[in-house]
Order: C-alpha cells, then sequence, then structure tokens
C-alpha cells in the first residue's frame, strides 16, 4: 500500500534535519574562526608601464583588422600598403607601448573575485600590431628594424608576466610564442654583428623573465584572498557557497582545514616547478575539494605551456649561436659543446627531458636541431603534431624553426 504524500514529505524533512544536525555537531564546526593568511600587497612604481601600455591599447584604432592582418600570413588578404596603412593609423599606440617597455612595470595585484582582466586581451592585440610591423620591416628587407619590433614583442611578453598570476603568466607566453613563430624568417638574413646582438638581447630577456614558480606564487596569493572573502563573507553561508562549488566534502571540513590543505598543494607544486617537466608530471592529484577544483586542471597545463616556451626560446638561442659560429667558421660545430662558452653559457637544458640538452645533428652544410617534446621520446627530428598546442601525449619532436 502506497504512503500519503505527507507521509514521505515528513521522512525527507527528518533527513534533512538530522544531515543539519549533523554538521552542526560535526567537530569542524566548533572551530569558525578565520585563518590567518599572510597576503602581500606589492608598492606599484611610479609611473608604472602598466599603465603607459594600458593608454597604448586605449589608443589602439581598428583592432578587428589588426587582428586579421596578423593572421593573414601569406598577405593574401592584406596587401603590404594596407598593412603599413594600418600601423600608420597606430602610430601613438605603438610610441606609447614602446615607452611602457622603457619603464618598471607590474601588474596591480588581484585580490578579488570581481577583478576583471580586459587587458590581456588588448596586450595580445598589441602584440599582433607590433609583429605586423616587424613584417613590414622585413618586407623591405630592414633586418635590424624587424629584429628590434621581434625583440620588443619578446620583451613585452617577459613584462605582462610582471605580477600576474597564472592567467597573466600564459598570456605573456602566447605573446611571446608569437615572436618565436615568426622570427625564424629572418635569421638567414643576419651578419655576425646582428647575429651576436641579436642573441645577446635574447638571452638577456631570458634571464629576467618571470617564472613558474613567481606566477604559482602569486596565483596563490590570488586563491587564497578570494577563499577568505568567501569566509568572512557574513552575508552567505561560505560552507554553502563552496559546497555548491567543490562538493559536499567542503560541507565537514574547518576554514582552518580547507586553507591549509589548498595551500600545502599550491607549496608542493611551488616547490617542484623548478624541475623539469618529467619530474612535474609525477605530481600527483590533489585530495582535498578546493585544490581539486581550483588547480588540479590548471597547473598541468601551465607546466607543459611553460616547458613548451622554454623549449622554443633555447632552440632559438642555440639556432643564433650556431648562426653566429658558422658565419665564424664557415661551417656548423660538430656538436654543441663547441659553442660553450663562447657562445652559450651552458649547453641548452632540453625541459621535456630529465638530464639532456637539446638534440643536435649536423648534416651536409646544415642541421637538425630538436627537443624531444613532452613524451620524452626522441624521434629523430620527426616533427610533433602541432608544436605550438601540443599535449601531453603528443608524439613527436619539437624541431627548430617548425611551427
Amino acid at each position: 500500500m502506497r504512503q500519503p504524500r505527507w507521509q514521505a514529505i515528513s521522512l525527507l524533512m527528518c533527513v534533512f534535519f538530522l544531515i543539519y544536525l549533523a554538521l552542526d555537531l560535526h567537530p569542524a564546526k566548533a572551530d569558525e574562526t578565520d585563518p590567518v593568511v599572510n597576503i602581500p600587497t606589492p608598492t606599484l612604481p611610479r609611473p608604472n608601464g602598466f599603465d603607459t601600455i594600458l593608454a597604448a591599447g586605449n589608443a589602439m584604432v581598428d583592432r578587428d583588422r589588426i587582428v586579421a592582418c596578423y593572421a593573414d600570413q601569406d598577405g593574401k588578404a592584406y596587401s603590404l600598403r594596407a598593412m603599413m596603412a594600418l600601423v600608420a593609423k597606430n602610430t601613438k599606440a605603438l610610441a606609447l607601448l614602446r615607452q611602457g617597455l622603457r619603464q618598471q612595470y607590474l601588474q596591480p595585484p588581484v585580490r578579488s573575485f570581481n577583478v576583471q582582466f580586459p587587458y590581456f586581451f588588448t596586450d595580445r592585440d598589441l602584440a599582433r600590431l607590433m609583429m605586423v610591423e616587424a613584417r613590414i620591416y622585413g618586407a623591405h628587407h630592414q633586418w635590424t628594424a624587424a629584429a628590434n619590433c621581434y625583440m620588443e614583442v619578446l620583451d613585452f611578453g617577459a613584462h605582462v608576466k610582471q605580477g600576474a598570476p597564472l592567467i597573466g603568466y600564459l598570456v605573456g607566453e602566447v605573446i611571446q610564442s608569437m615572436m618565436l613563430k615568426d622570427c625564424w624568417k629572418i635569421i638567414e638574413h643576419f651578419d655576425l654583428r646582428r647575429t651576436t646582438l641579436m642573441r645577446a638581447r635574447v638571452q638577456a630577456i631570458i634571464d629576467k623573465d618571470v617564472t613558474l614558480v613567481t606566477a604559482l606564487r602569486e596565483e596563490k596569493w590570488v586563491e587564497q584572498a578570494m577563499i577568505m572573502s568567501y569566509f568572512s563573507d557574513k552575508k552567505a553561508n561560505w560552507r554553502l557557497t563552496l559546497a555548491l562549488a567543490c562538493g559536499s566534502e567542503v560541507l565537514l571540513s574547518s576554514k582552518h582545514e580547507l586553507m591549509d590543505h589548498f595551500s600545502a598543494y599550491f607549496d608542493a607544486w611551488i616547490q617542484i616547478a623548478p624541475q623539469r617537466y618529467p619530474v612535474q608530471r609525477t605530481m600527483p592529484m590533489p585530495n582535498d575539494p578546493i585544490s581539486k577544483v581550483l588547480a588540479a586542471q590548471l597547473f598541468p597545463k601551465a607546466a607543459l605551456r611553460a616547458a613548451n616556451l622554454q623549449a622554443q626560446q633555447q632552440l632559438l638561442l642555440t639556432a643564433l649561436a650556431l648562426q653566429a659560429y658558422h658565419l665564424r667558421h664557415g661551417v656548423y660545430p660538430e656538436t654543441l659543446a663547441l659553442l660553450v662558452p663562447c657562445l652559450l653559457h651552458a649547453l641548452p637544458p632540453d625541459p621535456f627531458s630529465q638530464i639532456a640538452p637539446l638534440c643536435y645533428h649536423r648534416h651536409a652544410g646544415t642541421y637538425l636541431l630538436y627537443s624531444i617534446g613532452p613524451d620524452g621520446v626522441d624521434d629523430g627530428g620527426k616533427t610533433v603534431t602541432n608544436p605550438r598546442h601540443c599535449d601531453p601525449d603528443s608524439k613527436g619532436d619539437i624541431v627548430a624553426g617548425v611551427f
């Protein structure tokens, strides 16, 4: 015989009451004090290159055409004259961008869920504009001017990462990858002086570039500040808010437990981040509910993108050293060891190998230079399908000059 509806409703209410009572009496409920977290607030420079480059973005015109012109790699949709007209219309934006690159730069700290990042989209378009300018110089065989533009794009990507959480780090990586994709077209036109100068500038930018460790540390402070804003919100139940986002495990944890576990997982990533990618891949998935949602997927992707960027940077730096050696001696060296210490500080590391440097093979008048790629297997220089967007299981190698 079916129970009356009111009996079913009563039973459901009893179940909810017991769950509420269990949560209310749970030990986690005993400590409702907010954890003490040290979240620094940096002092911004004055003037700040961030503000000047923000003004450069606001001064840009025809952004849609800039994006389309940059994407027109073969020059089929936009003539050289159209490209020059587009750059001429953005003279003010480019002047402000270069002014910002000469200033100290630090992104204002992010300490709230409500902060938006529209400037990251603008930064990418500014980089595209400068890349279009570099192509114009290249079309006129003005190799020094083209090289300067490429170096400024690489430097711009390094600036964007300054003080930024992971999203800014990844945007900076995208900007630098634009340069690393295109600059191979002009290297063969360099004499020894230009090659030496460009190699020195690339090395200087790499040396001052923000590391993944620094970006992870800033991301930790951002996430901690956001979690603390939930804890201190008097208008909402922080347990229910976080439980809806991160799962029911939050309901049985205290504020201190949640913050301690979350911070410990971040610290573990910060500790392993200086290692090469094969070691980073061994990082286990988190057990705490907040890290599972906020960090578990983001960290491995950031580590892969960072390793890919490092590989491309080392390939370019080594290719410039090989070019300089060839211009001096008329042949390429038998091994990369002959580039050290005159042209390279040390053998170029392969971030996708645990201990080995980049792979190098000299072939009759030319050479093959490559990283073994994310799968950690030396495929003899067989190019990975998509070097720019490889995943952890991509097969093949990342070859110098191939995008």
